[in-house]
């Protein structure tokens, strides 16, 4: 029996929660927020974000005339526009399910490829922490455990906010030199068996909670500034 409307999009959304869920591996570690609807009423779909509060501390007894205000940092998000897969049906193809089941489908596989590249996009277009290598990863003088703890050295040391966890990513070229390196980094001598089934290499390496492979990793052009540290 067919589908009646209601039943089709509720089929649809479905399956494209399920498909993004199962195969965004970045976009699944970055934190989604929700604005407040009346926040949205005429804001041109600019929201303002509270990011942190600054509390300078003073010492001394006598604190007269001293007191400090709340200051706030902000950061003005900008909605983009949304992605959609728009299309018709004619009757005659509601007959049979399955012809609208593998639209359907394909259409939850290319929204989840969009999220990630957009996702990996925007890190690597925004991020505000870069380490760079002269040595290529897999050599003796920078093994892949080396290239990935100079990245949570910087972060240590700076001590950077970590509360929604720490991942890193490797792309397909770079995946194949460390992996094999770092899959050998459990306690046990252990190969996990996530390394065969979702690119998962190993968990607490160098002081990430995971790290992974993805294919939608852009490469960076690299930079010609000298005499910077």
């Amino acid at each position: 029996m067919a589908l009646n409307e209601g039943q089709i999009v509720t089929l649809a959304v479905d399956e494209i929660i399920e498909t993004i869920s199962a195969i965004t591996p970045m976009a699944q570690k970055a934190k989604k927020y929700t604005p407040p609807a009346a926040s949205m009423q005429r804001s041109s779909n600019t929201i303002w974000m509270p990011v942190e509060q600054e509390s300078p501390t003073q010492e001394g007894w006598d604190l007269t005339d001293k007191a400090t205000g709340l200051l706030e940092l902000n950061v003005a998000v900008n909605m983009g526009e949304p992605d959609n897969d728009f299309f018709q049906l004619r009757a005659d193809d509601l007959r049979d399910e399955t012809a609208y089941r593998r639209r359907i489908q394909s259409a939850a596989r290319k929204l989840a490829n969009n999220v990630e590249l957009k996702v990996a996009n925007m890190a690597a277009e925004m991020g505000s922490l870069v380490i760079t290598s002269p040595d290529a990863i897999g050599t003796n003088t920078a093994d892949a455990w080396n290239f990935v703890a100079d990245a949570e050295e910087i972060m240590f040391s700076r001590e950077l906010n970590r509360d929604m966890g720490t991942s890193y990513f490797f792309n397909p070229q770079d995946y194949k030199k460390a992996g094999y390196d770092l899959t050998k980094r459990d306690i046990f001598g252990r190969i996990p068996e996530e390394a065969y089934r979702d690119g998962t290499i190993q968990r607490q390496v160098a002081g990430f909670d995971d790290v992974l492979r993805s294919p939608k990793l852009p490469v960076l052009t690299k930079s010609t500034a000298t005499g910077i540290t």
